[in-house]
């Protein structure tokens, strides 16, 4: 599990992040793509990268979502 937290907002965020190989994600890359499982990506056991899915909705539910968060 990682937690992140990003300096302006100061909020906390933890992800179960599923650990797989460049080949794996390479080769399943839609079932990630399509997926809701944050991956860290590794070669060799090292990390080369992250990888958030991020949910598809409608540009006016996200721009409400903004305004009642400013509000």
């Amino acid at each position: 599990m990682y937690t992140m937290r990003t300096q302006r907002e100061r909020l906390w965020i933890k992800y179960d992040i599923e650990k797989i190989g460049v080949r794996e994600f390479r080769s399943e890359l839609p079932k990630y793509i399509y997926g809701e499982t944050p991956v860290e990506v590794l070669r060799h056991g090292h990390t080369v990268g992250f990888y958030f899915p991020v949910k598809q909705g409608s540009k006016s539910a996200d721009i409400a979502a903004l305004q009642a968060v400013a509000a």
